[in-house]
C-alpha cells in the first residue's frame, strides 16, 4: 500500500472536510424542504375543508334563503294583484247594475247616458279605486302608462310576444300585471336568475311518496298549457346554455318535456286532431298549446346596466321602453336610531366622516314618493324623527362640510329666501320641493 505524504494528506482531510460540510448543507436543505412541505400539506388540507363548508354548507344556505325571499315577494305580488282584481271586478259589478236601473228607468234616453256613463267609468275605473281609503292601492297610474297599455293590447291582438325594458325596479313587473288586470288574464311569473336551469324551464324530477319518480311543470309549461301569460323576469341574468331551452316554445309554440309529452302549436294541432283524431293525437302523448298563451319578457338595457346580451329566442320579441317611476324606499328595521331616519355617515377619501341623507330626505329634495317599508317594526319614538319632515316640512341636518346644507326648508318659508341666491346662505338652508313627501303609504 502506497503511503501518503504529510501534504498530500492535508489535502485529502481538508477535502473530505469540504465534502462533509455542502453534505451537511445538503441535509439542512432537505430538512427544511420536508418541513416546508408538511406545511404546505397542511394548509392544502384546511383550504380543501374551508372550500368543502363553503360548497357544501354556506352557498347552498345562501342560496336557500334566496329562493325563499323571492318565493315570499313573488307570492306578495301574486296576492295584491289578485286583491286588485276583485277590486276592479266589484266595480263592473256596480257599473252593471246602474246601467240596469237606468235602462229600466229612462228607456232610450236612459240607455244613451249608460253608453256614455260606460265609457267615462271604464276610463277612470282605476281612478275610483285610488280615491277608496280602504281599498288597495292601484298598480300603476293609468294615465302616466295608457300608451304603454294599448301597445300591450295591440300586440296582445296580434299574438306577439313582448319584451319591457327600463331602469332597475317593479314597475316593469307592475305594468305587466296591470296589463293582466286589465285584460283578465293569469300572469304566470318566472324569477330568472343566475342560478336558474335547464329543469326550471322545462319540468322538474322529484320523488313521490311511494319512491316513483315524478315529473313537475315550470311556470312555462303551465302557461302554455293553460293560456296564461308568462312574465319572464330578470332576462338579463339568464346564462347563455339556459333560454335556448324554450326557444322552440317561444319562436314554433312547440316543447318535447322530460315525461314523454310534447307541447304542439294550436294550429298543428287542430289539423292532427281533424286527421287522426282526438283518441290518435292523445295517445301520441301530444299537448295542445292555448291560443292565449303569450310571453312578457322583462330585462335591462344591457349595457349600461350589468348582464348578458339577448339571446337567439328572444331578439324577435317586440321591444318597449318602459320607464321608471319616481319613488324613493326607506326600509325600517327594528335597531334603527332615530339619526338613521335622517342621515347616515360614511368616511370620505381624506378620512374624515361625511353624512349622506337618507331616503327620506332625498325624497323631500328631489320632489319623489317617499315610501316606509315596515313601519310596525320600529317603535313610535324613533318615528317621530321624521315628524318635523311630514308636518313642518323642515329637517335638521348634519353635515361636515361648514357650507354644507344643515336645513330642508318648505316652500311655506319662500318669504326667507330672496333673488336666486339664497340671503340665508351663511345659515345653510337648502330648498324643499313640495311635491317631496306627498303620498306616505306603509307597504307589506
Amino acid at each position: 500500500m502506497m503511503s501518503l505524504g504529510a501534504g498530500q494528506g492535508g489535502q485529502v482531510i481538508q477535502t473530505c472536510r469540504l465534502q462533509h460540510a455542502k453534505v451537511l448543507e445538503l441535509l439542512v436543505r432537505m430538512a427544511s424542504l420536508q418541513t416546508a412541505f408538511i406545511t404546505l400539506d397542511e394548509e392544502i388540507k384546511m383550504t380543501s375543508r374551508r372550500v368543502n363548508a363553503l360548497e357544501y354548507v354556506v352557498i347552498p344556505k345562501i342560496d336557500a334563503i334566496i329562493r325563499f325571499i323571492e318565493q315570499a315577494m313573488d307570492e306578495q305580488e301574486r296576492e295584491e294583484f289578485f286583491r286588485v282584481k276583485k277590486i276592479v271586478e266589484k266595480k263592473k259589478e256596480k257599473m252593471a247594475r246602474e246601467a240596469a236601473d237606468r235602462m229600466a228607468e229612462g228607456g232610450e234616453a236612459g240607455v244613451l247616458a249608460m253608453a256614455v256613463g260606460n265609457e267615462e267609468k271604464v276610463d277612470t275605473a282605476f281612478d275610483d279605486v285610488k280615491k277608496d281609503s280602504e281599498l288597495v292601492v292601484g298598480i300603476v297610474s293609468p294615465v302616466a302608462f295608457a300608451s304603454h297599455l294599448k301597445w300591450m293590447r295591440e300586440k296582445y291582438a296580434l299574438r306577439q310576444d313582448m319584451f319591457l325594458i327600463g331602469d332597475p325596479g317593479s314597475m316593469r313587473r307592475r305594468l305587466a300585471y296591470h296589463f293582466c288586470l286589465v285584460e283578465g288574464l293569469q300572469p304566470e311569473l318566472l324569477t330568472i336568475t343566475r342560478d336558474t336551469v335547464e329543469a326550471d324551464l322545462r319540468q322538474r324530477r322529484e320523488f313521490g311518496k311511494n319512491g316513483q319518480t315524478i315529473y313537475v311543470d315550470s311556470a312555462v309549461v303551465r302557461a302554455a298549457i293553460m293560456g296564461r301569460v308568462l312574465i319572464l323576469d330578470g332576462i338579463e341574468k339568464a346564462e347563455r346554455n339556459v333560454l335556448p331551452t324554450i326557444n322552440n316554445l317561444l319562436e314554433n309554440r312547440e316543447m318535447v318535456l322530460d315525461d314523454g309529452r310534447c307541447l304542439v302549436s294550436p294550429t298543428k294541432y287542430d289539423k292532427l286532431a281533424k286527421s287522426l283524431g282526438e283518441v290518435e293525437v292523445a295517445a301520441r302523448n301530444l299537448v295542445r298549446v292555448s291560443p292565449r298563451f303569450i310571453v312578457v319578457a322583462l330585462g335591462l338595457p344591457v349595457p349600461p346596466c350589468v348582464g348578458h346580451p339577448l339571446d337567439p329566442p328572444l331578439r324577435h320579441f317586440t321591444e318597449r321602453l318602459s320607464p321608471s317611476t319616481d319613488v324613493e324606499t326607506l326600509f325600517l328595521f327594528k335597531d334603527m336610531s332615530a339619526r338613521d331616519l335622517q342621515r347616515r355617515a360614511t368616511d370620505a377619501a381624506t378620512g374624515e366622516t361625511a353624512w349622506l341623507p337618507s331616503a327620506a330626505v332625498r325624497a323631500a329634495v328631489d320632489g319623489k314618493i317617499l315610501v316606509l317599508d315596515g313601519l310596525d317594526r320600529v317603535p313610535a319614538d324613533v318615528l317621530c324623527a321624521l315628524t318635523p319632515l311630514i308636518s313642518d316640512r323642515q329637517c335638521p341636518l348634519q353635515n361636515s362640510e361648514p357650507s354644507g346644507p344643515g336645513l330642508l326648508l318648505s316652500d311655506a318659508d319662500d318669504p326667507l329666501v330672496s333673488g336666486d341666491d339664497y340671503a340665508v346662505r351663511g345659515r345653510a338652508i337648502k330648498p324643499f320641493t313640495a311635491a317631496g313627501l306627498s303620498d306616505i303609504r306603509k307597504t307589506r
